[in-house]
């Protein structure tokens, strides 16, 4: 046991006082265990089910003074997952404390014959240019880690007016933009970004809340060329970079 470990989660919800522990073990069949432990507020049992999920609002006045949970168990489940792992929660209750386990598979002879195929290399052989744009700091960093796991490199903006100068300075070939930003929304940046900044081979991804299809034409009719609804799996953002990987080593735009 560590106790002196501080895994970023567990501190955030556990007070001042409390113990975090991690244990590492090899599972009877073979497996890599990593199991982390606090003493923290606790989940309750109804929320069990739910706290991997994005953004959910634990019901305690603690968690909702730490300002939720976030993305960041999603993004734990999504990277995890990446690895053909397993991420599972314990807890007993309020003010019990509790318990992530990861399960990952041993190494095999050759790791690259089993790598996940989101983590290989660009199918075109060089990075993508990727910039992100979101007013939510805790969400943007999530997922520029997401992509920068895949090899590619990312910036960020946090509103729609930096976006547009953005543009003309990066180039990117990708742009995945949130549609409720301050200043210049994000269906406005597209038009812009299209009618201004001569953006006619990055491909302009909208994120959204909403997936309608009266929100995804709106998109479209703004400039986007495709609409994920948040939060984006990382099985759907894979697929994309793969594409775009592939278009470009085509010689396609």
């Amino acid at each position: 046991m560590v106790d002196h470990a501080k895994p970023s989660f567990a501190a955030k919800f556990t007070p001042p006082g409390g113990r975090i522990g991690i244990e590492v073990s090899r599972s009877e069949t073979g497996e890599a265990v990593i199991r982390m432990t606090d003493t923290g507020v606790g989940i309750e049992e109804t929320m069990q089910p739910r706290v991997f999920e994005a953004f959910v609002q634990e019901t305690s006045d603690l968690a909702r003074s730490q300002g939720g949970l976030g993305v960041g168990l999603w993004l734990a489940k999504q990277l995890v997952k990446l690895h053909s792992g397993r991420i599972d929660v314990e807890s007993a209750g309020r003010g019990r404390g509790a318990a992530f386990t990861v399960t990952l598979p041993a190494l095999p002879r050759s790791a690259r014959e089993t790598q996940p195929v989101g983590l290989r290399e660009p199918t075109a052989g060089s990075p993508l240019r990727i910039l992100v744009v979101e007013d939510n700091l805790d969400t943007a960093e999530r997922l520029k880690m997401l992509l920068e796991l895949h090899g590619h490199e990312v910036w960020m903006e946090h509103d729609g007016l930096a976006a547009i100068h953005a543009f003309g300075r990066l180039c990117p070939d990708i742009a995945l933009i949130d549609l409720g930003l301050p200043l210049l929304d994000g269906f406005e940046v597209a038009r812009r970004a299209r009618r201004e900044q001569g953006t006619a081979g990055c491909l302009l991804v909208a994120l959204s809340g909403y997936g309608r299809d009266e929100d995804k034409a709106e998109a479209r009719r703004a400039g986007f060329d495709l609409h994920l609804s948040k939060p984006a799996d990382t099985e759907a953002i894979a697929e994309l970079l793969a594409k775009r990987c592939a278009a470009r080593g085509g010689g396609a735009t």
